[in-house]
């Protein structure tokens, strides 16, 4: 009768392969169920405006939102679209849409910058343009959902073109939507009052 002796190398081959590939399945798996990190964000400030009539100071404020691809972690390069709608208050408002790159200068306060064309209304007038914004503030990759949340300082351009161009320079705070709302939940269930029991 032979020798089982022979399967011993052929086991532990098996067995090392099996190993490995199993390593390379799940490493690949967590790779691939990384979605996208997205947030909602409210950016009150002031804004520069020189349009074609008048140069001066504004309030201003503008509603945004991101989505984020290729981030496993907060050390990650990040690359998705984002949506901006900017209102000066007695001058114009204006919808864009680009790319937005985060840069994770500093894992904790990377920076997002954000490149797109814009539709912007001055008076009866809608003209088209381009904008620049840069973020700054505390960012971190969440683990246990794809809505990360993220607050700081945000600093934008805006130039249009045709029958009334203008430049738009923007300083802001940028507070993280689920943070807005907090102050409206409190009243909320302040004015509910307590459950019954």
């Amino acid at each position: 009768m032979r020798s089982a002796r022979w399967l011993t190398p052929v086991t532990r081959t098996r067995t090392l392969l099996a190993c490995a590939l199993a390593l390379c399945l799940c490493s690949s798996a967590s790779r691939v169920e990384a979605g996208p990190q997205w947030h909602l964000a409210l950016s009150p400030g002031g804004c520069y405006v020189d349009g074609p009539t008048d140069a001066g100071w504004f309030w201003c404020g503008s509603a945004s939102g991101h989505a984020l691809f290729l981030r496993d972690r907060d050390h990650d390069f990040g690359l998705g679209p984002y949506a901006r709608v900017l209102t000066v208050l007695g001058d114009s408002t204006s919808a864009s849409a680009g790319v937005s790159a985060l840069v994770p200068v500093n894992p904790t306060f990377p920076f997002i910058v954000s490149v797109g064309a814009l539709a912007n209304t001055r008076g009866a007038e809608l003209a088209p343009g381009a904008d620049l914004w840069l973020f700054w503030g505390p960012t971190s990759y969440n683990f246990h959902s794809s809505y990360s949340m993220v607050s700081g300082v945000l600093l934008g351009a805006q130039r249009t073109w045709g029958a009334a161009p203008g430049t738009t320079i923007a300083f802001a705070g940028q507070l993280d939507l689920a943070l807005a709302a907090i102050p409206f939940i409190a009243l909320f269930e302040l004015v509910r009052g307590p459950p019954e029991r």
